[in-house]
């Protein structure tokens, strides 16, 4: 739907507004349009969707409404793997003198741009032309409103930082060492030499000499234009868990 095209079921005597089913096998995109039912005295006809996804966008509007009298508002019934609404999109069940229809959302994901649940006895006028999304089933009993819980995605929302991956944690310059290739094994044998046990005083019969600090480890350079390019070879799984770009020990 999109132009201001109108889906309706209107009663503008004493009966009864008439019921819209709707059943689409993918999306169903309204564009600045409206799908409504009315009815000037009596009860307001029953709006129920069926769709893959649903999408409002531009002011589009799903509303029933009882405008005088004791009927009670339609009921709105919307099922959809997901349901979005932009733009001032409302869904409205409203009768003035009746009790107000039962908004019911059988879906998983629903997201309501500016989404502020109105309170109920708001004049549906005042719900137009406002940003954002409103859902409300206002009447002199008001209706039910069933929507799924969308706190996680809510909450979800956080601003992005200004740089989403930093390369320098996805690239390595040194190589990769497989675990699973063969290990060297290293023995200690006769008198002298390398004390056998950590702690132990060392039994060399020369003199060591003088004793000096190992050199403390230092970043490797980064790369500069003119440096050789070594292309990475595929991704590696560290033993922490971490995937890095790199290529293997020659």
């Amino acid at each position: 739907l999109k132009d201001r095209a109108i889906i309706s079921a209107n009663s503008e005597g004493t009966g009864r507004a008439g019921n819209l089913d709707i059943n689409v096998q993918g999306l169903l995109e309204s564009q600045d349009s409206d799908i409504t039912t009315a009815s000037t005295q009596s009860s307001g006809g029953a709006i129920n969707i069926k769709a893959q996804t649903i999408r409002l966008f531009g002011d589009s509007d799903i509303t029933t409404s009882v405008f005088s009298g004791a009927g009670g508002g339609g009921n709105i019934t919307l099922t959809a793997e997901n349901i979005l609404a932009f733009a001032d999109s409302d869904i409205l069940a409203f009768a003035r003198d009746g009790k107000g229809g039962n908004i019911t959302f059988n879906t998983d994901i629903f997201f309501g741009f500016r989404f502020t649940p109105a309170a109920f006895g708001t004049d549906p006028a005042t719900l137009d032309f406002n940003g954002r999304v409103d859902i409300n089933a206002s009447g002199a009993i008001n209706g039910v409103i069933s929507l799924p819980d969308v706190s996680l995605i809510t909450n979800s929302l956080n601003e992005l930082p200004d740089t989403l991956i930093d390369p320098d944690t996805l690239m390595k310059n040194s190589c990769i060492v497989r675990t699973e290739a063969p290990e060297s094994t290293f023995f200690i044998t006769g008198k002298g030499g390398i004390a056998w046990r950590p702690g132990d005083p060392s039994h060399a019969n020369f003199a060591t000499g003088e004793v000096r600090n190992l050199p403390g480890d230092t970043e490797p350079n980064s790369w500069e234009p003119g440096d050789p390019i070594v292309e990475p070879q595929g991704v590696y799984r560290l033993p922490d868990g971490r995937l890095v770009l790199s290529r293997e020990c020659s």
